[in-house]
């Protein structure tokens, strides 16, 4: 849920209509954080974008927009502090970073490939200072989280679009707040398939539960995985994402095909 929950806050508190403006361009409210990776060619820039939040802010989003309970703050305290400090859930971060090498339609590129263990969030100080002619009349530190870099790193090109209230639809569809980590998956997905225009994904069923109920089907409980996927797809429906679902053979089993709302 965390991972829906930081690109909605990361949304909220950035400039988000201007995409030509890039020192601002999804870089947060309270600035950005610049990390150096030395390539061949020398360095080039990683921006992380800080955020003005608090766990209460954070867990109010992770309900949906209702009051979080103290029971629900301490659980994203410890799931950030566990992301941040615990080195089991530091994530090896793999994608591609194109740069422009020339002008124009005729200009080069170059692919970076990147891939590093690190955190996905941080806690960090940063210092506000007040001044009237030239002079600090105040200054105060403020507590922001950092976002990983592959949150925004080539945003404008590579992004998924999601409801700002998708928590809360979410939410409303299952009539409670505990939602399952097979639905949030598979939502990403047909989401993720909805913004790449591609109106009817299709996937074998055997792929779907390796790769939606991973932890079910390496224990062997493939009934127990069938009905987390089928809950999830059920959910999907409820929300108008999915207008419509066949099953038809494939040469390696059954696949499945999601018939999307394309104005979800």
């Amino acid at each position: 849920m965390l991972f829906y929950v930081l690109p909605q806050l990361l949304h909220k508190k950035s400039q988000t209509t201007n995409p030509e403006d890039k020192e601002t361009y999804y870089k947060g409210d309270k600035g950005v954080c610049h990390t150096a990776w030395n390539t061949p060619d020398g360095a080039i820039q990683a921006i992380s974008p800080l955020l003005g939040v608090n766990e209460y802010e954070i867990a109010r989003a992770y309900k949906g927009g209702d009051a979080p309970s103290g029971a629900d703050m301490r659980m994203v305290r410890k799931i950030l502090d566990s992301l941040e400090k615990n080195p089991n859930k530091r994530a090896l971060i793999s994608y591609k970073r194109i740069e422009q090498l020339g002008s124009g339609k005729d200009g080069k590129t170059r692919e970076y490939t990147v891939a590093r263990y690190e955190p996905l969030v941080r806690w960090t100080e940063i210092t506000v200072e007040d001044k009237k002619d030239g002079k600090v009349i105040s200054s105060k530190k403020v507590r922001v989280l950092a976002l990983h870099y592959v949150y925004i790193d080539q945003i404008a090109d590579k992004y998924i679009n999601m409801p700002e209230d998708v928590i809360k639809r979410i939410t409303e569809a299952r009539g409670h707040h505990k939602i399952p980590g097979t639905t949030l998956k598979l939502i990403l997905y047909l989401n993720r398939e909805l913004s790449a225009k591609r109106y009817t994904p299709f996937i074998g069923l055997d792929t779907a539960l390796k790769k939606f109920t991973p932890e079910l089907i390496l224990k062997g409980y493939k009934k127990d995985a069938l009905e987390a996927l089928n809950s999830a797809i059920e959910t999907a429906k409820a929300l108008g994402l999915i207008t419509k679902l066949d099953q038809r053979p494939g040469v390696a089993g059954p696949v499945l095909y999601f018939h999307l709302n394309r104005n979800w």
